[in-house]
């Protein structure tokens, strides 16, 4: 019976799915996107169409069906989890695209790169630069000679392609958010010529990839960091055994009192009282005063640990060749995880690491 209310389950969820996107597919037209259509409305009053409703309703009434089944927990949990993050990702999505694509032109026309609106609007508010109509297309024009011409032959092909505000995994542009290829950790310890402005290896995904892709640089994280810190090193955390033995006494205290000898619930009693600093024994400790006792943090932060990030830093210095096989072999297990089917043209694990170099 549990076996077949477990299949029920999955085919409901995965309908919910479905609902879902079909509701999200469905989504109507933005007035701005259909002027024409008011303009030449004839007048009837607007009548909103219960039909858009309609995936919503299937939706709800399939996730009602699911609570009513009796289901092995741990599927509820994962539901559950579905469910929240769902609810969570309008609000940790981006609040903007990461692209604008205004294009940047030198004083003769040739494209340079695709910037964004906030730094195309600083070259123009500096009088650097001057809006010009690209046959439609919202661009600016350089009032000076670049010197870095690093846009053109083949490496340019990335900072001059248009980029699609969508997941670059699934393609998926309902709600997105950046992912650093290169954990912001270890690139925000790089030498200024590695980390400062470069784009290439921060990427969009939806928020279900998102998740995916940070369990797995998680993951290698871990075994990177391990690698490099050595069995003897400092734990992040110690254990303050005075503390430890204040929890627990006040926990046999306040569970197991009943089945504890006399002679130890006096012992008990009188330790968590000094830790409590209630030393008038003609007064009961309340449960409230326990509970206070077990809720103590015993681990404490371990002023000699040294984080992961500082030690893989240190492990790779200053050494160009290094921190390049490191970035390239981040990118390639991006790849290799995740299996992306929409990066922007000139993505490539061979691009150059440092910045402006592309």
């Amino acid at each position: 019976m549990i076996r077949t209310q477990t299949v029920t389950a999955v085919i409901v969820v995965t309908s919910v799915t479905v609902a879902t996107l079909a509701y999200i597919s469905y989504k109507p037209k933005r007035k701005q996107d259909t002027d024409n259509d008011w303009e030449n409305d004839t007048g009837d009053s607007a009548t909103p169409d219960n039909s858009t409703s309609a995936p919503k309703v299937a939706e709800r009434s399939q996730l009602h069906f699911v609570d009513s089944l009796d289901l092995p927990s741990h599927i509820r949990r994962q539901i559950k989890k579905d469910r929240l993050r769902k609810d969570k990702a309008k609000h940790l999505a981006m609040k903007g695209p990461m692209y604008d694509n205004i294009r940047m032109l030198d004083p003769q026309g040739e494209l340079l790169s695709q910037v964004s609106l906030k730094k195309a609007t600083w070259y123009v508010t500096k009088d650097l630069a001057s809006w010009f109509d690209d046959n439609g297309r919202k661009s600016i024009k350089l009032r000076f000679e670049p010197k870095n011409r690093s846009s053109r032959g083949e490496k340019g092909s990335f900072v001059k392609s248009d980029k699609k505000n969508a997941c670059v995994v699934c393609g998926g542009d309902e709600y997105f958010m950046r992912h650093y290829v290169v954990p912001y950790a270890y690139r925000t310890l790089f030498p200024k010529r590695f980390k400062s402005k470069l784009s290439h290896d921060i990427v969009i995904l939806c928020p279900n990839c998102s998740l995916i892709a940070g369990q797995e640089r998680q993951k290698r994280m871990d075994e990177i960091e391990d690698k490099c810190r050595g069995h003897d090193a400092e734990p992040k955390f110690i254990v303050d055994t005075e503390l430890h033995r204040v929890r627990s006494k006040a926990l046999a205290l306040l569970r197991w009192k009943e089945r504890i000898p006399a002679e130890k619930i006096e012992e008990y009693d009188n330790f968590v009282r000094r830790h409590l600093n209630l030393l008038d024994k003609s007064i009961d400790l309340t449960d409230e005063q326990l509970q206070s006792a077990i809720d103590v943090e015993p681990r404490v932060e371990n002023p000699k640990y040294i984080p992961g990030a500082v030690i893989v830093a240190a492990y790779l210095g200053n050494d160009e060749e290094k921190i390049a096989a490191f970035v390239r072999d981040w990118r390639i297990h991006f790849i290799e995880t995740m299996h992306p089917q929409h990066l922007p043209i000139g993505w490539g694990v061979d691009s150059s690491v440092e910045c402006g170099s592309d």
